[in-house]
């Protein structure tokens, strides 16, 4: 990743806020009931890692785990959480999006392919609204994301117990 002088002046200041504070410390008595130590949590758009630091300091014997698709983010939040030595959050990069693209593609190609290859259409689809289409197109593609975080944990072991789950966009 390439930065001007004035990127990386950017860059460092981001860097020595993620290493040295913490940010929405205001929170922790809200969301210790829901934490508990060995919690499982999940942040979804991890960024600097604030939340994470923040979900790590209740979660001390539990695991946080932090998806960040953006190689700017991911190259502060590896070094500051390494610097604070928070060993249990794992740090994932994922272009969900991405991911979410070519399944999504895949799911219409097979969608057309059973309308055009079947002469059964269901009423239901033919009366669906605009509207209607439009709401359960975006409930597919979220039950879809869920789906494909919940592979992604899988393979780190972790469907158990997850205690929290912050998505931001």
């Amino acid at each position: 990743m390439k930065l001007s002088f004035a990127q990386r002046a950017g860059w460092l200041a981001h860097l020595y806020k993620a290493s040295f504070q913490q940010h929405h410390s205001e929170l922790v008595q809200l969301l210790k009931p829901f934490i508990p130590d060995e919690a499982v949590v999940v942040d979804v758009g991890g960024h600097a890692g604030q939340f994470a630091k923040l979900f790590a300091k209740l979660a001390r014997g539990g695991r946080v785990y932090c998806f960040e698709p953006s190689p700017y983010a991911l190259s502060i939040l590896r070094p500051a959480l390494k610097r604070r030595n928070l060993e249990q959050i794992h740090v994932l990069q994922s272009e969900m999006d991405a991911v979410m693209e070519g399944l999504e593609r895949k799911l219409e190609e097979a969608h057309l392919a059973y309308l055009t290859n079947t002469d059964h259409r269901t009423q239901d689809f033919k009366v669906l609204s605009e509207r209607g289409q439009h709401d359960t197109q975006m409930n597919e593609r979220q039950q879809r994301a869920l789906v494909l975080l919940v592979l992604l944990l899988a393979q780190h072991g972790d469907l158990v117990g997850i205690g929290l789950l912050r998505i931001t966009a």
